[in-house]
């Protein structure tokens, strides 16, 4: 790879917007700079969308205006079709995930549960209620916690029915955690 020679890095974000914008600024770059096939940056790295963005330019680090290039022509005939799906099967999957967060609130009333959580996603709240998981390089993370704040359980990684009895199994212990859990005092 052919480097101008600096210290600079590219640090690409995740998110789907952020990334086409992304794509946007790399070609005005592309644009400005004086020799477009060399790589200006040393070091490339990504998250989520970002992360593709930065293997697409990696892919093509020994040519930095093809490599923008190839991502114009990805990006721009991106579709919404080709994120999520939007035919009669997928908006009904989606309302039910909404109908299931809704109820989700009704499930801590039923339960009575008052101690603080986190819903997924929800990082926010993260550092004060769960310190040992600042800093925690994995994704998905799951804590469970008993009622009286402590770390019961803790998951991390997909598991999904592709894995067979291994999912399973995982669901029949995730679940007999839950209830056991729900049950203390």
């Amino acid at each position: 790879m052919e480097s101008a020679g600096g210290k600079s890095g590219l640090v690409l974000a995740g998110g789907g917007a952020r990334a086409a914008y992304q794509v946007g600024v790399l070609q005005a770059l592309k644009e400005v700079l004086p020799e477009p096939r060399i790589n200006p940056f040393a070091i490339i790295c990504g998250t989520s969308a970002g992360a593709v963005n930065a293997g697409a330019l990696a892919v093509h680090a020994d040519d930095f205006a093809r490599a923008v290039d190839n991502l114009l022509g990805v990006w721009r005939n991106f579709e919404p079709r080709h994120v999520y799906r939007a035919d009669f099967a997928g908006a009904t999957a989606n309302s039910v995930r909404w109908f299931l967060t809704f109820m989700f609130g009704a499930f801590i009333k039923n339960y009575d549960i008052t101690y603080p959580f986190l819903i997924a996603g929800d990082t926010d709240h993260e550092a004060a209620a769960l310190p040992q998981a600042v800093n925690l390089n994995t994704f998905p993370a799951t804590f469970i916690l008993g009622k009286d704040g402590r770390v019961r359980a803790t998951h991390a990684g997909y598991a999904s029915k592709a894995t067979g009895p291994h999912y399973m199994e995982e669901q029949k212990e995730f679940l007999a955690e839950l209830d056991r859990l729900l049950a203390e005092k």
